[in-house]
């Protein structure tokens, strides 16, 4: 998936966390690609039964956007609470992402 991708290379940079343009440069592009999976998952016409995750997806997706924009301000501004605020709304987004998981989980056993 995608977004597993994404949140590898993100996680990998952030440890990595050398604080120099290329860096940061590479943050930027990895939530440049966060953001447009957001606006295709935002756009996916899903079918009914799907409804519930789509709509868990979205909200993950918001919480990691928000999270995004702490991460942006922090590097650019050299500031650590902001970068530790952002993993808050990183959190949240997983949960709402492993929700989104569960519930598909739930579809996929009422198949078998």
């Amino acid at each position: 998936m995608e977004i597993g991708e994404v949140f590898r290379e993100l996680t990998y940079l952030m440890r990595r966390g050398d604080w120099t343009d290329s860096w940061a440069s590479q943050i930027k592009f990895q939530i440049d690609r966060l953001e447009s999976l957001r606006e295709e998952v935002i756009a996916i016409d899903e079918p009914e039964r799907f409804t519930k995750s789509h709509d868990y997806l979205i909200v993950a997706l918001d919480n990691y956007s928000k999270g995004n924009e702490y991460v942006i301000y922090g590097i650019e501004n050299y500031n650590m609470e902001y970068l530790l605020k952002s993993t808050e709304y990183f959190d949240e987004g997983d949960r709402y992402f492993n929700n989104a998981k569960d519930v598909i989980g739930e579809i996929i056993a009422d198949f078998k």
